[in-house]
């Protein structure tokens, strides 16, 4: 079958299942993902292996369209307003859901799958305690609308979720360097740990000094299209050197987004690729994650899905009453805030789905990636569940103002 035929297919049914989750009130991204599933080598064969291999410059394009606009959320203003509690929190129930999920998933692989080395469970392990710390903006917004809350709790939670995705991308990053140093043979130790920063420090600065050039370049542009081609061909520029140069491109992309929101005083940037390029590059983007899929894996550490849900909420939930408590924080704050945080999708299966990519994690990256959206599959009914529930704990559910 023609690629383009495959594109065809992907773009056709991945609309039909969105309208049909539509209906049953699923989030796009989980139809995306079951016909991307639906369509996979490992099932129906309409996906082929070899259009597989030839997609890893779309699902890079994806990546960096996301980490771009994630990047272009991040307002230096909101930031240095949010407070202690908020600074304290975001940071505590990050640490708490990357040490629960990392410890467990390492004495659990380490017992139950014996086949694997200490160092491959040890990787597999710290990737999946990387992975655990984003939160699913959307569902997350998408709940609270439906519960018509309003209120202090809410007002905070949304300032949690919008930190805690950058923190997590820049763990994530950090955490990729020292796993590809464990893999060299270079082992963990301080330099490797030293190294894993200087990689991410020098993103940083690429990342920050391609943003301001793009932020001076606008000065320059008056027409909407000029402004779309410099800005994808930025992004990407952005994303490729700093892979061509072995270092963090997400996170460059992401640092070079953030300092163009922050200079450039339109958000009109970014308000263009949310508003009509996110949604048709989405719908390829996820549809090839769950054609990635190979079910006898999946069916093979399905219970390692089932740990990874139970150890990240409530390691977010150690995190947020500790973390809140210390901060001071409002009673009710430090106790639902951990499971209104459950919400995971999108940005997990991207970041999962990029660690296939890399030639050498590639084993591990299937494992990850295969966990990952079946974690998801449980994820997109317990996540929002456990926020409403949250949000009629602290009596804010209907308070939201209808016209």
């Amino acid at each position: 079958m023609s690629y383009l035929l495959q594109i065809g297919i992907i773009f056709f049914l991945g609309y039909i299942g969105a309208l049909l989750a539509n209906k049953v009130g699923l989030p796009k991204v989980s139809a995306y993902v079951l016909v991307g599933m639906a369509l996979s080598p490992s099932i129906t064969g309409v996906i082929s292996e070899d259009f597989l291999k030839e997609t890893s410059v779309i699902v890079d394009f994806a990546l960096a369209m996301v980490a771009y606009t994630l990047g272009g959320h991040l307002r230096l203003k909101g930031i240095l307003r949010a407070g202690k509690e908020i600074v304290s929190i975001t940071m505590g129930q990050g640490i708490g859901a990357y040490l629960f999920v990392t410890c467990s998933s390492l004495a659990f692989i380490y017992f139950f799958y014996p086949d694997f080395s200490f160092l491959d469970v040890a990787i597999i392990s710290i990737l999946f305690g990387a992975i655990s710390l984003s939160t699913a903006p959307a569902a997350t917004i998408a709940t609270i609308h439906e519960c018509k809350a309003s209120g202090p709790f809410t007002s905070v939670l949304l300032a949690i979720v919008a930190l805690d995705d950058a923190m997590g991308l820049i763990v994530f990053a950090l955490t990729l360097s020292i796993v590809k140093s464990m893999v060299s043979g270079a082992g963990f130790s301080g330099m490797a740990l030293l190294a894993a920063c200087l990689k991410v420090c020098y993103s940083m600065l690429i990342g920050g000094g391609i943003g301001a050039l793009l932020v001076y370049s606008i000065k320059f542009i008056n027409k909407r299209e000029t402004l779309i081609i410099i800005t994808v061909a930025t992004f990407c520029l952005t994303f490729g050197i700093n892979e061509t140069l072995g270092l963090e491109p997400l996170f460059a992309t992401m640092i070079m987004g953030f300092v163009v929101a922050n200079i450039y005083p339109d958000d009109l940037p970014y308000r263009f690729l949310e508003g009509y390029y996110e949604p048709v590059v989405f719908v390829v983007f996820f549809v090839l994650a769950g054609a990635h899929i190979d079910l006898r894996i999946l069916l093979e550490y399905f219970p390692l899905a089932i740990l990874f849900v139970i150890f990240r909420v409530s390691g977010k939930w150690v995190g947020t009453y500790v973390s809140g408590t210390l901060a001071g924080a409002p009673r009710e704050h430090s106790r639902y805030l951990g499971m209104a945080l459950a919400p995971q999708a999108g940005i997990a299966i991207g970041l999962s789905l990029y660690v296939q990519q890399i030639p050498q994690l590639e084993l591990f990256g299937t494992i990850v990636l295969n966990v990952i959206v079946a974690k998801t599959a449980i994820n997109e009914v317990l996540g929002p569940w456990l926020l409403k529930t949250a949000l009629h704990r602290v009596n804010e559910a209907g308070k939201a103002h209808t016209p």
